[in-house]
């Protein structure tokens, strides 16, 4: 989610850069952890109920709010946890938009 790709565009990482800079805003608390660590949505959560004192579906609400202010789309915390939303993008699907990407590895 957060981590850069230097072998990416220019963009790509201006975008991510952007990204992270809006998370650190939002929660400066997560200035305490490696947000390279953050590859989903569920990561994000359990990093903000973490550092804020947050619960569970607090967290969960305000990341998801976050990620739809910053054009990213919200994917169920369930399908994360058990793995089909990457299952889906091995079989040639995408749960994201297409054009260019924040989420470039």
């Amino acid at each position: 989610m957060f981590k850069y790709d230097v072998s990416g565009s220019v963009n790509s990482i201006r975008a991510k850069s952007a990204l992270r800079q809006a998370a650190l805003t939002e929660w400066p608390n997560l200035s305490e952890i490696d947000l390279d660590l953050l590859e989903r949505e569920l990561d994000l959560v359990d990093a903000v109920r973490t550092q804020t004192g947050r619960t569970t579906a607090e967290a969960k609400q305000v990341v998801r709010n976050w990620m739809e202010r910053h054009g990213l789309p919200p994917v169920d915390a369930e399908q994360l946890h058990n793995g089909s939303a990457h299952d889906w993008e091995k079989q040639g699907k995408s749960i994201r938009p297409r054009g260019p990407s924040l989420y470039r590895r």
